[in-house]
């Protein structure tokens, strides 16, 4: 029996792995909340996770310029 390696991508950083999943899987699971103790529920895919990194990314940068002008 052959044995076949797949080789794992090379991430540098969280965001790397993220976008990587968003553009590879992006309607999949990324995570799921348990909300009042586990009866709620909210979820949020690898798209709509990689668009809220992104956003709070550019908030930040934002705020950081403007903190320095």
């Amino acid at each position: 029996m052959k044995t076949i390696r797949l080789k794992a991508p090379n991430y540098t950083n969280f965001s790397d792995c993220l976008r990587h999943h968003a553009e590879e899987m992006p309607d999949a699971l990324a995570y799921r909340f348990l909300l009042d103790g586990g009866n709620n529920e909210a979820t949020l895919s690898f798209a709509e996770l990689d668009q809220a990194a992104r956003a709070t990314a550019v908030s930040l940068l934002q705020t950081a310029a403007a903190a320095t002008a």
